[in-house]
């Protein structure tokens, strides 16, 4: 991914609630979902601008999230692992995916409770939960691990 598009989504985050955030300080609240993604917490070989947009959109949610609590407008990130949109078949790395895709429908519903919760985040799968916490516990480890499945030599 060139740094194009990395801008378009860093940029795009940040500029798309400025409008909203208007008109909700001016009345009861709301509520910001973002969507980020599960490389949005933890890098991967070969994805640097893609994870660095995420890690981004991560940065924005934690950082707005407190201003904007005294206003009554709530911020979440939603972590997805890979959903199978058209992302995945347009980006030529359809046939050498290392990991399975879930359902627009099933990260959507999960989005619709945790907003409903008012959760701060959501790492919506098992895959992306583990993921997350065995690279809290062991980030070497996970080096290794994902540059090996992603085949980075030494």
């Amino acid at each position: 991914m060139s740094a194009k598009p990395w801008r378009s989504i860093s940029w795009g985050a940040s500029t798309a609630c400025g409008r909203p955030l208007r008109t909700w300080k001016k009345t009861a609240g709301g509520q910001i979902v973002f969507v980020s993604s599960i490389v949005g917490k933890r890098g991967f070989p070969f994805n640097a601008a893609y994870c660095a947009s995420k890690f981004a959109v991560q940065g924005l949610t934690e950082s707005i999230r407190p201003e904007l609590a005294a206003k009554n407008i709530h911020v979440i990130a939603i972590c997805p692992p890979g959903v199978d949109t058209d992302f995945f078949k347009n980006n030529g790395k359809s046939e050498k995916r290392e990991f399975r895709l879930h359902s627009v429908e099933k990260i959507a519903r999960m989005t619709i409770q945790a907003c409903e919760k008012e959760k701060r985040e959501l790492l919506p799968t098992f895959d992306a939960k583990i993921l997350h916490v065995a690279n809290f516990f062991a980030p070497a480890l996970m080096d290794r691990a994902i540059a090996k499945v992603k085949g980075v030599k030494k």
